[in-house]
């Protein structure tokens, strides 16, 4: 009683004479019934607006121990073992509330990131099919005006209209990638299944950059041996794009006089595919993000557009592209580096698993 009267004194201090009897009573059942509303509700002539439920218990006990120890220090102890249990709780709580607001943040952002991640598809797929048009015209007058100039004015006019044939050209491609890239995103992206041959198809690439090899002495050994003799099921098209791409980052990332080594590895169900170049190599932080779409190693400041030349840039849309053909075909790519240095030259190794469908044999058979 002696410690119960104590309590209300300091009670009386702090809400007056007439509220100390029942707020002591309504703080004891809080506390009893652990209930922060109730400890709220009781405090709320001393808690200030901003102040949480633990902020506001903190900022009474600290008041209460401050008038008791100027006139009843023993009364402390009691009232800290009174109100410490619900302290603990209001804590314990705050901390949960704390990671629920901060769970609905993230959320908050995740549905504001995918927005503006379905946004920037849809423009892609937008500006690709509004930049298809024009550029299709383009190529037409170009082919018109090759039919109508004479010999002696092809002979002048000739390599400006070569040089208009391959930048339309190349535009075309990086449109056709936007909208393949596109249609991945939207989950329209097709592959048509045939007969696919590894070993016909890396000499075809090598033919394909056979000027830009010599150019920049780059070699590139192809182990045929560790490549399937037979074919295996398919889109030959697509799987030719995704190879092509992987050899031109090769290239690209290769110094002058490098080179290049493809070699396979077949297993019980699968084909494993490793572009290995002794180039400039890739920062470990961003193995993981340099297939994402848009994309590009360097800074873009200095981009220099170019499909071959040394550290040439372009849209970011070829490793992009190159993942979803491979994911179309149930199979994985990633690359492996120890980081970028153009002195020591780490080099990059690109894998590409296939699964092993069909082989020629069972293609004829079906």
């Amino acid at each position: 009683m002696k410690q119960e009267k104590q309590i209300l004194n300091i009670l009386s201090k702090i809400f007056g004479q007439d509220k100390s009897h029942a707020l002591l009573a309504a703080l004891k059942l809080a506390i009893e019934n652990r209930s922060l509303i109730e400890i709220q509700d009781i405090l709320e002539h001393y808690v200030a607006p901003e102040q949480n439920v633990l902020q506001a218990i903190l900022a009474f006990q600290h008041q209460v121990i401050e008038l008791a120890s100027q006139t009843e220090p023993k009364i402390i102890l009691e009232f800290n073992h009174l109100l410490n249990p619900i302290i603990w709780y209001a804590h314990e709580l705050s901390q949960k509330d704390t990671v629920n607001h901060y769970e609905n943040e993230i959320n908050v952002l995740n549905i504001h990131l995918e927005r503006i991640k379905k946004h920037k598809s849809d423009f892609a797929s937008v500006a690709a099919h509004e930049l298809k048009t024009p550029l299709t015209l383009i190529d037409g007058y170009i082919n018109v005006f090759e039919l109508d100039f004479s010999e002696d004015e092809l002979k002048t006019r000739g390599p400006a209209l070569r040089g208009l044939k391959n930048g339309v050209e190349r535009m075309s491609e990086i449109i056709e990638n936007m909208i393949d890239v596109s249609a991945m995103d939207m989950g329209i992206y097709k592959i048509n299944k045939h007969e696919v041959w590894f070993r016909q198809m890396f000499t075809q690439i090598m033919n394909d950059y056979e000027e830009t090899l010599k150019k920049r002495d780059i070699t590139i050994t192809i182990d045929e041996e560790s490549l399937p003799e037979e074919s295996i099921e398919g889109d030959s098209g697509k799987i030719h794009q995704a190879f092509s791409q992987l050899i031109s980052n090769a290239i690209k990332y290769t110094p002058n006089g490098g080179n290049v080594h493809i070699f396979g590895k077949l297993n019980d169900d699968t084909l494993k595919i490793c572009i290995h170049d002794n180039g400039i190599g890739i920062n470990q932080d961003d193995l993981s993000i340099i297939f994402d779409k848009f994309f590009t190693l360097g800074q873009t400041a200095l981009h220099s557009s170019s499909k071959t030349k040394f550290k040439g840039g372009g849209p970011g849309l070829g490793l992009a592209l190159t993942k979803g053909i491979i994911d179309a075909h149930g199979g994985e790519i990633w690359a492996e580096s120890k980081g970028y240095d153009e002195t020591a030259l780490h080099g990059t190794r690109f894998y590409v698993t296939l699964p092993l469908i069909g082989s020629a044999s069972q293609l004829q058979e079906q």
